[in-house]
Order: structure tokens, then sequence, then C-alpha cells
């Protein structure tokens, strides 16, 4: 895993990171769980400065409405979708169901690519590694998927003062998003760590 840090699902998703370093113990794998059920919470700390937290509140079908807050006030609420052994995301089309974008696929082979059209410019997400690392919210190794996604710049993709460049996310069916690590369009590094992942 590259020691850059993005960030979750093309920008507000500052909360979803997580601090993972590389190693072979244990090995999970299957189709998300209880990942998408009410309640379930993910704090983070962004640089040592951010207090960020992010609860699942809503359920309908098969989309999951998150609310992100910092400093215990409501900062945004955000629409996922989790199909079979997929999660989409709507955040791109602004909480349009119908024009969903792949996160990831649980049963992705490292090369598989998932393409979207946003405003005319083509988007894409690729997966670049399955491996295995230690999550220290979770004081667990685990197998995770890791998917890399450029943001083009006609996409806006600043958020808290970051402008997003390059993102890495890396997933788990059970737990969703564990890591992810970004670079700015500066080539800063931004350092976001998993505190509580309670699913």
């Amino acid at each position: 895993m590259k020691s850059i840090t993005l960030f979750i699902c093309c920008f507000s998703l500052i909360f979803f990171f997580t601090d993972c370093k590389k190693n072979n113990d244990e090995n999970d794998n299957g189709s998300p769980g209880m990942l998408g059920e009410v309640g379930n919470t993910w704090n983070v700390k962004v640089n040592g400065i951010y207090d960020l937290s992010t609860k699942i509140i809503a359920k309908e079908g098969n989309v999951v409405t998150l609310e992100v807050s910092y400093a215990k006030m409501t900062v945004k609420t955000l629409k996922f979708g989790l199909i079979g052994n997929e999660i989409v995301d709507y955040v791109y089309s602004q909480g349009n169901t119908s024009e969903p974008f792949t996160m990831v696929k649980f049963d992705a082979k490292v090369g598989d690519m998932y393409n979207t059209n946003i405003n005319g410019i083509s988007h894409r997400r690729e997966v670049i590694e399955k491996a295995t690392y230690h999550v220290p919210a979770l004081n667990k190794d685990l197998e995770m998927i890791g998917v890399y996604e450029s943001i083009p710049y006609e996409i806006p993709s600043t958020y808290f003062g970051f402008t997003v460049r390059e993102i890495y996310w890396y997933w788990h069916p059970d737990y969703g998003l564990v890591c992810v690590e970004f670079y700015t369009d500066q080539g800063e590094f931004v350092k976001v760590v998993f505190v509580d992942i309670d699913v």
C-alpha cells in the first residue's frame, strides 16, 4: 500500500480513514454482512486536527444514508448503495441514485476497472491490489482490496481545505472502508487515522 492517503468516495468522506500496515496473517473474505446496518459508526482523526465521525442513519432498500459530523455538528449526508457484493456511491451524482459509481466489488480481481461519466468527463477507478494489512482500530489483520482513483482536474475536489487528486481506497467486506490514502494537488501527504470502527 502506498504511503499516500486518499479520501473516501471522492470528497467529504474524510472520516473513513485508517492507518494500515502490511502484514500476512489473517485472511477474511466474503460479501458485505452487517456493513449497511443503521447505527454503524466510524470515527476518524485527520492529521491530529480534525475529529470526524460518520454514522448510518437510514437504509431504504439497497441505499444507505450516512451522516458526517465534525465537532458534533452535522456537516453533510451522503448516500451509498450496497448491491449484492458491490458498494456504489452517489457522491458525484449529488445523491441521484440512478447514477451509481462503483467503489468496489468484493469478488474483484487486480486490474478490474469501474468507469463513469461526470458532466461529460470520463472517470475511472481501478483495483490495484489484494493484500493483507494490520488495522489498528480493529487490532486485526485483514485482507483488503485496494482501489485507485485519480480525480480529473475538471472535477471539483476540495474538501476541508484539501484539494484531492489521487485516492487509494482500501475495502473489506465486513468492515467496509478501513483505510484511505491520498495526495493533494500540491503533493501533500495527508494522514487520516480511524480511531474506532463499530459495525
